[in-house]
């Protein structure tokens, strides 16, 4: 059974496209080979964002 871990970020940038709290969600599941994380974010620039800094972290 996955357990699933919600987070509220309030975004303190001069940035308005990241104004706004982000509402993430992260689901973590056992699969055949490792773990698939689900991630539910409600704001679309703060995920790509997200999604953009973990590219290069694991690049």
């Amino acid at each position: 059974m996955a357990m699933t871990r919600r987070w509220s970020i309030i975004n303190c940038r001069d940035d308005p496209v990241f104004s706004g709290t982000m509402i993430m969600r992260w689901s973590p599941e056992a699969v055949l080979n490792g773990i698939k994380v689900t991630v539910i974010a409600e704001h679309e620039a703060a995920m790509q964002s997200t999604l953009a800094n973990l590219a290069a972290l694991v690049a």
